[in-house]
């Protein structure tokens, strides 16, 4: 009986919160925001980088990244799994990601994003405290002066943690590895 009466009440919460969806985007529009979250999405972090505002949102499982530029706004799956987060390098609780330009092969920021948590085990072996916020995959971001993409080359099975940053060796593999891969061989 009491579990007829939790699986009753759970629908009718999903039933209250779809009844409000649309309301809540018309809020949202009314309000100025240009993109209501949807159901069962959750904003990990945002951060600003060059003017361009950026979100990592937890899209139902998907590490989701949302980016709002000149009034467009442009959503990319990302590889690693949440919670996600943008490297930084510096002070714990610094809000601007670490980031390098390219200009030779047209790249105006290079993020790196994270996820993926690793486990308890890999925490002792390495000896990384537990409130250290550290993922086993890690992918790169590039916004260029017309779009932002996310790379297609994933670094897997190494540790980054958020606050640690990236030797910027690794913002430079992101950033030219699909330049590389398409030249000729002798070029």
């Amino acid at each position: 009986m009491v579990l007829a009466i939790s699986m009753k009440s759970t629908s009718i919460l999903k039933r209250s919160l779809l009844s409000l969806r649309l309301p809540l985007l018309l809020i949202g529009l009314f309000c100025g925001t240009s993109h209501a979250l949807e159901l069962g999405e959750t904003v990990i972090e945002s951060a600003t980088v060059l003017g361009a505002e950026l979100q990592l949102i937890d899209s139902n499982g998907v590490c989701t990244l949302l980016h709002k530029e000149n009034g467009a706004e442009t959503r990319l799956a990302l590889v690693p799994q949440p919670p996600c987060f943008f490297l930084r390098r510096g002070v714990a609780g610094q809000t601007s990601p670490q980031h390098f330009a390219y200009p030779k092969v047209g790249v105006k920021a290079t993020l790196i994003v994270a996820g993926t948590l690793i486990n308890d085990e890999r925490r002792k072996k390495h000896g990384i405290a537990q409130e250290h916020l550290c993922g086993g995959v890690m992918q790169g971001v590039l916004l260029t002066k017309s779009n932002i993409s996310a790379s297609a080359d994933v670094l897997n099975g190494g540790i980054a943690c958020r606050d640690s940053g990236r030797d910027e060796k690794d913002f430079w593999f992101f950033a030219h590895a699909k330049f590389y891969k398409n030249r000729t061989k002798g070029s």
